[in-house]
């Protein structure tokens, strides 16, 4: 009867090892497949950003993504930004002064 209940007690042993070490594989993957999606949601943010990035609205209503204009030949607007981190608006050339804390533009 002794041998019996060793035998029993090593088969439970070797069921929990393994199911443990199942649980720790599983949540491996899992961390794996967040990762993954996380870095999925920061490729798609770079992506939208190179896009705004590239492209550009004229004055005269046509979008470009090349240096200058296709229809009218203007030269795309260079961007300004603020020592405080704003950004002016490239259809906004001529402002004078920060939109956000009011410095002039140099």
């Amino acid at each position: 009867m002794a041998k019996n209940i060793g035998k029993f007690l090593n088969n439970t042993a070797r069921t929990i090892r393994g199911a443990t070490s199942v649980a720790n594989s599983a949540k491996r993957a899992g961390k794996t497949v967040q990762n993954m999606a996380g870095k999925k949601k920061a490729d798609e943010k770079d992506g939208e950003k190179a896009k705004d990035d590239a492209s550009w609205v004229c004055a005269c209503g046509t979008t470009s993504t090349s240096k200058f204009c296709g229809e009218c030949d203007k030269e795309r607007p260079s961007k300004t930004i603020c020592s405080c981190g704003w950004e002016r608006p490239p259809e906004n050339s001529s402002m004078k002064f920060c939109g956000e804390c009011g410095a002039k533009f140099e």
